[in-house]
């Protein structure tokens, strides 16, 4: 049936090797539920609240299906969480037949960096039985508007935001590449980047993009806030097989990643190899946004990156200004990358005085009323109040931790006038527990973008009388 085939192609983007596809795909929905169900984290960061209820209603006596066992097992014994589920994924022809696009023993697929093909069959063959048993089919027809709606959304949103002809230009051709942006609707502010080379020889770049926002309807808005996240995402098709070549950047990764080894543990970031990979992604993004959107939106991104303790993005993406300087001896970011392998060598001695630098230029967040840590706040207190030892911006960002039940229930939020003192209103029970990230995105930044530190804020109310 046409409702389960819900690519559309774009005919009205700037002219590619191949047009792009863009619209919600039963396997990322397939397998983000599976792993929803399993317990992971990432996958449990929805935003769309009747989807999200109708996912668990649903599902609700599939809980502890051998297939959401067998997921659970995966990602606690091998690590495939995150980016390995979505790159499984597009692995399967569909989800009916749970077949594989292309061979899993295969030499030089980007699933064998995560998944070892034993386990990638054992859970295609547990994986089919879940589709029948739960019906899933039957799932995603029921939502069918949704996700027609999502992609026709999102379809106008690259359509009038997105230069997908800049990646060419920038890293070299890719003449046989095809473009793919996917909605993922369970996954909140997750997104992944992922390639494969399909049935017919062309590589397929995916875009596979959270749904973190959402209208006055709680239908999935798209807006220029998206448009780095996607330009990071197709990035990782360009630069992660790079990195794969230069094997030296490996190493050099290890070394960079130590001093800051906790804050990019905190982000799923576990290998140097991965850290290179994030880096020069990183930077590339910046490059973009230089040459779309301006000098002070390029330096805005840059500082964003900083606060992710990427401390070295704007030492990057200068370098990689430098190479789009020199195109005639550097055809290619390939060709460039001996440079690039030189910087991350000599990087790791100075990571550290990297770190007491931008630190020491971080607006400070002074006090915060109730304390952080506080184990006997009021349940009565009804306001926050945050004070900072300069102007800030406007923005401010506050995140759940893994525990969403712990985050507080906010009211109104304002600055006052001299945007040094944030107020917002606070609703506590008695005798629990409150906790929640601040600062998680960056919102709270001086007037040049740079973000106040990120902590996690934990707080106790006393107990009813």
């Amino acid at each position: 049936m046409a409702k389960h085939h819900l690519f559309v192609a774009l005919a009205a983007l700037p002219a590619l090797a191949q047009p792009a596809r863009i619209a919600a795909d039963p396997r990322i929905e397939l397998l983000s539920i599976v792993f929803h169900l399993a317990g992971n984290n990432e996958y449990n960061q929805c935003r769309l609240p009747s989807y999200c209820e109708d996912i668990d209603k649903y599902f609700a006596p599939f809980k502890d299906d051998e297939t959401v066992r067998l997921a659970r097992e995966l990602n606690q014994k091998h690590g495939i969480n995150y980016d390995a589920v979505m790159t499984y994924a597009i692995y399967i022809k569909d989800v009916d037949s749970i077949a594989e696009r292309v061979d899993f023993d295969g030499a030089n697929i980007t699933l064998k960096e995560r998944w070892r093909a034993a386990d990638a069959r054992r859970f295609a063959a547990s994986l089919r039985g879940f589709v029948a048993r739960s019906k899933f089919r039957q799932f995603f027809d029921e939502h069918s508007a949704l996700y027609e709606t999502t992609g026709a959304r999102l379809r106008k949103f690259v359509e009038s935001q997105a230069d997908l002809t800049w990646f060419d230009k920038f890293f070299g051709a890719k003449p046989d590449a095809r473009f793919i942006v996917v909605p993922g609707m369970v996954n909140g502010g997750a997104n992944y980047g992922s390639r494969l080379r399909a049935e017919d020889g062309r590589e397929e770049m995916y875009a596979i993009i959270g749904v973190w926002q959402v209208d006055s309807d709680n239908l999935p808005l798209f807006d220029k806030n998206y448009l780095p996240t996607l330009v990071h995402e197709f990035t990782h098709s360009y630069v992660n097989p790079l990195v794969d070549r230069f094997k030296a950047l490996d190493k050099a990764g290890d070394a960079v990643m130590k001093p800051v080894e906790a804050e990019m543990r905190g982000q799923a970031y576990g290998t140097g190899h991965t850290v290179a990979c994030e880096s020069l992604v990183r930077a590339s993004t910046a490059r973009y946004i230089f040459a779309h959107d301006g000098e002070a939106a390029g330096r805005r991104d840059i500082a964003y990156e900083l606060n992710r303790a990427f401390l070295w993005t704007g030492e990057l993406s200068d370098l990689l200004a430098s190479y789009e300087a020199d195109r005639e001896h550097y055809p290619s970011l390939e060709a460039f990358m001996p440079k690039v392998v030189a910087y991350f060598e000599k990087l790791a001695p100075r990571v550290p005085e990297l770190m007491k630098d931008f630190d020491a230029k971080r607006p400070k967040l002074v006090s915060m009323t109730p304390a952080n840590g506080a184990r006997d706040v009021d349940p009565a207190t009804t306001r926050v109040v945050l004070k900072f030892d300069r102007p800030l911006r406007g923005g401010y960002s506050f995140c759940y931790t893994d525990d969403r039940s712990l985050f507080p229930k906010f009211g109104k939020m304002a600055f006052n006038n001299e945007k040094t003192t944030f107020d917002m209103e606070v609703q506590f029970e008695p005798g629990r527990d409150y906790e929640f990230r601040f600062n998680c995105n960056g919102g709270f930044a001086s007037q040049e973008g740079i973000p106040v530190k990120q902590e996690t804020v934990k707080w106790h109310t006393r107990a009813a009388p």
